[in-house]
């Protein structure tokens, strides 16, 4: 069964996905972080065959600014990413979700991963696709890159379809916060310590986002268990270009946390 409800958190109204497949509602959910681009609808099926395939409840949602959530009140600050990992806890809170494995993309990753930093007690394991703990200038090249696309009208037509009128708030509260001077120095590397669940930690060989080091700072930055797993051939969005081995892939992960005592 796949629900869409709006849930209002912290006086910002999220527009949400609930996909059930398991009626044991206290098991783990899969939570899905979009990316600094992206939206429900932006992950087509892909939560839905990632429920299909671990057997637990999935939930999605729109990010603040994104899809059909409430637009941004005021201009994007520096430590926005933990700042939404706050807003992922309350909304999960007003969800009733005691546990999650968070799969968080790009952005989303980043978040996820501050999330799992602060909330230790309600993740049960972590999946991050294409994330980031620092800036690095493959980034910002791969905005930069972006940004043209955009102006050009090819990008913004297409992300049109998603963010309705908020699209041009959007991309500039992602592209203008990643590239701005008083963001160069951002970093969560000590805040990712406190991450102590399993991590499983994913990329593609060819994301021009980031570099395939990333990775490994990633794995060598949390205090648990991590698992990396840099895929050749494949850009920045792995869940899209290698679909079916990354489901066979988390779908052990989960497998494995959920084992276990």
């Amino acid at each position: 069964m796949i629900d869409d409800l709006s849930v209002s958190v912290a006086g910002t109204r999220l527009a949400v996905r609930r996909t059930m497949v398991n009626p044991d509602v206290d098991a783990p959910w899969l939570v899905f972080l979009h990316e600094g681009l992206g939206s429900i609808d932006q992950w087509r099926d892909f939560p839905l065959k990632a429920a299909t395939a671990t057997g637990l409840n999935a939930l999605s949602y729109d990010r603040q600014g994104h899809g059909r959530s409430d637009g941004f009140t005021e201009p994007r600050p520096i430590d926005y990413h933990a700042r939404e990992a706050a807003l992922l806890a309350e909304l999960l809170i007003a969800l009733g979700v005691t546990h999650a494995i968070p799969f968080g993309h790009s952005d989303g990753g980043t978040i996820a991963l501050l999330f799992a930093a602060r909330e230790p007690k309600t993740t049960a394991a972590l999946v991050i696709e294409a994330a980031h703990v620092g800036v690095e200038e493959a980034a910002q090249r791969g905005i930069v890159a972006a940004r043209a696309q955009f102006d050009a009208g090819p990008l913004r037509e297409g992300l049109h379809a998603y963010h309705g009128d908020k699209v041009d708030a959007m991309f500039a509260a992602w592209a203008d916060t990643w590239l701005s001077p008083a963001f160069a120095e951002w970093s969560i590397t000590e805040e990712i310590r406190d991450v102590t669940c399993p991590t499983l930690i994913i990329q593609g060989a060819k994301d021009h986002y980031a570099t395939p080091g990333h990775v490994e700072v990633i794995a060598a930055g949390v205090g648990g268990p991590a698992e990396t797993w840099l895929i050749p051939g494949v850009g920045h969005s792995p869940h899209r270009e290698a679909e079916a081995d990354v489901l066979e892939r988390v779908a052990r992960f989960v497998a494995d946390v959920v084992a276990s005592p």
